[in-house]
């Protein structure tokens, strides 16, 4: 959990980034954020929104009736070994967030992969 926000990361080779409200908001709230995805071979992509195209003017909606269920930050996979770092802000509220993950892949016989996760208020 981070501030009124919670992340789930999928726990498959895909690995997409899904989040949702930790509480009922009492009205709707438009949730705007960026993703800085960096991977092997110098890969580099930008995302916001709820699709790779979309502008910085797509925010994801949550109501009071869809406030607690996960929605799909860009269709943005995490390969292994790579690194995202996104932002995001509640709305009129003082604290802005960067929020850095790192996927690690576990090959032990079965394949499974471990986040590390780090989150800076600003």
């Amino acid at each position: 959990m981070v501030g009124k926000f919670l992340f789930v990361f999928e726990s498959t080779n895909q690995s997409r980034i899904n989040f949702r409200l930790a509480e009922n908001p009492g009205a709707d709230v438009n949730i705007y954020m960026s993703m800085e995805q960096n991977f092997n071979a110098n890969g580099f992509q930008f995302y916001q929104g709820k699709t790779a195209t979309d502008p910085s003017t797509v925010p994801f909606l949550f109501t009071t009736s869809n406030w607690n269920i996960n929605q799909e930050f860009a269709s943005a996979n995490l390969a292994d070994y790579e690194q995202n770092i996104m932002h995001f802000q509640y709305p009129n509220d003082t604290d802005f967030y960067r929020l850095t993950i790192y996927k690690v892949k576990q090959n032990t016989g079965t394949d499974s992969w471990d986040f590390v996760a780090s989150c800076e208020k600003f």
